[in-house]
């Protein structure tokens, strides 16, 4: 949206696009900015649970009002001083561009899944039409489910700067921001977890796509998601380090 001209930039403060957060509930929600949900550093309170387990986002799930719920929340941290990998952070920024595009999965399947060849049946919505990632059971949360070829597309536009077929999907200045550190954490960019000479998304389960541009790799792993989270870092480590 950035390369298209329908946001200035990452540091456009939230409250312009969500009229809740221009309330006045908490003053400090005025000084989040794109940035700072894109490299999870908002401020926002926010009380962990295990694998999506989490009791604010249970509370949250019981109300239409997302926007409302979340505008109600306090910033006990301030903004882009602090890493904490939250939901609301993800949700804010769903909304934003959804308001901005008119429908952010109308404008992620024309812009980005079309022009790399993926095929994805939608993403749920609530009452409310805020997109998530987690449906309200299996069928309507698969919809949104990328092949493991699907995933590896997507890291080989990283890897290339953008170019994906010889097409310019999105521009090499955005992946090279995406994939820097962020002030507030330096093993994270904007939603893309970095380390030496790696780069890479990590999904609930043990999904994960990983980068290596030295050596030109790009990695993806699929797994059913269990009770116990697993993670197959050890299996990623070991395999890109017998690749010459």
């Amino acid at each position: 949206m950035i390369d298209r001209g329908m946001l200035k930039s990452v540091d456009e403060p939230v409250y312009r696009f969500i009229p809740q957060f221009h309330e006045g509930r908490d003053l400090r929600h005025r000084n989040i900015t794109l940035r700072h949900l894109l490299t999870m550093s908002s401020g926002l309170y926010w009380i962990g649970g295990v694998h999506y387990h989490c009791p604010m986002l249970d509370q949250m799930f019981r109300t239409d009002d997302w926007m409302g719920y979340i505008a109600d929340i306090t910033v006990k941290d301030v903004p882009g001083t602090k890493y904490v990998y939250k939901e609301w952070d993800i949700i804010l920024l769903t909304e934003v561009l959804n308001h901005v595009s008119g429908d952010i999965y109308a404008f992620i399947n024309d812009n980005l899944y079309q022009p790399l060849g993926i095929q994805s049946a939608g993403w749920f919505q609530t009452a409310a039409s805020t997109y998530y990632t987690n449906g309200t059971n299996d069928k309507n949360e698969k919809r949104s489910d990328l092949t493991a070829m699907e995933m590896f597309k997507i890291g080989q536009m990283f890897l290339q700067d953008g170019i994906y077929q010889d097409k310019q999907i999105v521009s090499k200045e955005y992946i090279k921001m995406a994939i820097s550190p962020s002030p507030a954490n330096p093993g994270y960019g904007f939603m893309w977890w970095r380390g030496e000479g790696w780069y890479g998304c990590r999904g609930y389960g043990g999904q994960s796509i990983t980068v290596v541009p030295k050596k030109k790799l790009i990695m993806v792993t699929q797994a059913a998601p269990t009770a116990r989270g697993m993670g197959y870092d050890d299996f990623i480590w070991d395999t890109i380090d017998m690749v010459q």
